[in-house]
């Protein structure tokens, strides 16, 4: 397909050359054959392709492109390759190639087969894009995520730290990882948890008897007090001390990543390479945002243990609320007084527990306190359905987890004894206020009868023939008096004043 428009011939080919020399993309072109080895012979190569390769021409002419892959060039994207030059098809694949002083850079190669004015195929042209950014911007986002699910599982904190090790370990080629947390005391910092890939790095954390550094020692006290990521070549840097032991393993270099949250240091992870001068161009990014992103993930951990052990441990109840309406966890001590399993009381709604009186109040409650993230409740009493049939009343008071939306941390005490005896005295109470009226309205009469007749007497206003039905009057009385007294007696021996449960 012709793009000149009425140029000659010489013309178009100086406006090629320059064009090609020119591109940003490497250009480079190759004999046809031979596919075996030693594979075709590169015949040009543009400017941009030695300039990212840091080749000068007579290095290349006459070579295969071979020559620029490595231990990392993806083998089934070569399959591919050799599988589409054996049909003289176009092309194009995502390798992984070595500059001339060994750097790791990814390619994205598209070829496609020069024919000849007779139809045969001469030359192979190659157009390569270094997409290193790219690719190293996908992998570190899969990193991420798939630090971020060890992270998430159910693993305590050092068996997680111990993942971690391993997988960051593998991605950069690391002999061994090691991570270092401060003291309580916060003087000094300690080794918490190693892992070695290889024997050069099981060597050296054998060999290596230093579990603590002083502030500012050391690669793991350096790199608390910089709060940066060091990278020390063992050889040139007195302040590696256990630089017996790297020499031994074959360490050359060694990485110190701080972890830090919120500008506060979380721990230390250090890498131990047998390559004297390891460039950390490609890695460098990824250091700096571990730095803040392991930080982070560490700090959540930490929460997440400390207020797992503080529910499963606790002799009160605990749970976890959600804003859906059900408990996301629950400690031993409430399943152990409802008599349900965990998970009966985290797969079922709350309301389907609760007493039908107090559904209503309670959700009003849940929507103050959780729902919308509100006011703490603080000592809200309802009644809890057991497993046996009977309800337990509880009184519970929350409090909202930082960076958890929608989450409270409820905490409870088994207050049915307690209510139970306060409705007791409440009934007592009623006993007591019938046996006051009782007195008060029915004693009352005969008493008064029997004051008035014994005023009688006294002032001697009564006469001899009087006098007999008098003292018959004030029997009487007194046998009512008596009677009165003995049914509040038999009332008030129903009355339980000496319990004290509660």
């Amino acid at each position: 397909m012709e793009y000149f428009l009425n140029l000659n011939q010489s013309i178009k080919n100086e406006l090629l050359r320059v064009v090609v020399q020119n591109s940003n993309d490497a250009i480079l072109i190759t004999e046809a054959e031979p596919l075996d080895e030693p594979g075709p012979r590169i015949v040009y190569a543009n400017q941009s392709f030695l300039d990212i390769n840091g080749y000068e021409l007579h290095e290349i002419l006459g070579k295969s492109p071979r020559f620029l892959q490595g231990p990392k060039t993806n083998r089934a994207e070569l399959k591919k390759m050799r599988e589409a030059l054996q049909r003289w098809e176009s092309f194009e694949i995502t390798v992984i190639n070595y500059k001339k002083n060994g750097e790791e850079y990814w390619t994205n190669i598209q070829t496609r087969p020069i024919a000849d004015e007779n139809g045969h195929f001469t030359h192979w042209i190659a157009i390569q894009r270094d997409v290193t950014e790219i690719k190293n911007q996908e992998i570190k986002n899969q990193l991420i995520l798939d630090l971020s699910k060890l992270f998430s599982s159910e693993q305590n904190i050092n068996k997680t730290l111990k993942l971690v090790l391993l997988y960051l370990s593998e991605y950069i080629e690391s002999n061994f990882a090691e991570f270092w947390t401060i003291s309580h005391d916060e003087k000094t910092i300690r080794l918490v948890v190693s892992y070695f890939r290889n024997e050069s790095g099981k060597i050296f954390i054998e060999e290596s008897n230093i579990n603590e550094f002083d502030y500012g020692v050391g690669l793991p006290g350096a790199t608390w007090k910089s709060k940066k990521v060091e990278i020390w070549n063992i050889e040139n840097h007195h302040n590696f001390i256990r630089k017996t032991e790297a020499i031994k393993s074959g360490i050359k270099s060694v990485i110190g990543i701080p972890l830090l949250y919120r500008d506060e240091l979380m721990g230390v992870i250090l890498f131990g390479i047998n390559k004297e001068n390891f460039n950390c161009n490609v890695h460098k990014s990824l250091f700096n945002d571990l730095t803040s992103f392991l930080g982070a993930e560490l700090n959540r951990k930490k929460i997440e243990q400390e207020l797992k052990e503080l529910i499963e441990n606790s002799p009160d109840i605990v749970a976890l609320a959600g804003s859906q309406g059900k408990f996301l966890k629950v400690n031993p001590a409430f399943s152990e007084l409802l008599g349900w399993t965990d998970e009966e009381l985290t797969s079922r709604p709350i309301w389907d527990f609760m007493h039908p009186d107090d559904i209503k109040k309670t959700q009003d409650e849940y929507k103050e306190t959780i729902v919308k993230d509100g006011r703490k409740a603080k000592n809200f009493e309802n009644r809890y359905l057991t497993k046996s049939g009977n309800y337990r009343w509880i009184a519970w008071s929350s409090a909202t987890l930082s960076n958890s939306e929608g989450v409270a941390f409820a905490y409870g005490r088994d207050i049915h004894e307690r209510k139970l005896y306060e409705e007791y005295l409440k009934q007592q109470n009623e006993k007591l206020k019938d046996i006051a009226w009782f007195q008060s309205h029915v004693l009352r009469a005969p008493l008064s009868r029997l004051m008035g007749l014994v005023d009688l007497l006294e002032k001697d206003l009564v006469s001899e023939g009087e006098m007999k039905q008098i003292l018959k009057y004030i029997l009487d009385s007194a046998h009512e008096l008596d009677s009165i007294v003995r049914d509040m007696v038999k009332k008030a021996q129903h009355i339980d004043i000496d319990s004290t449960e509660s």
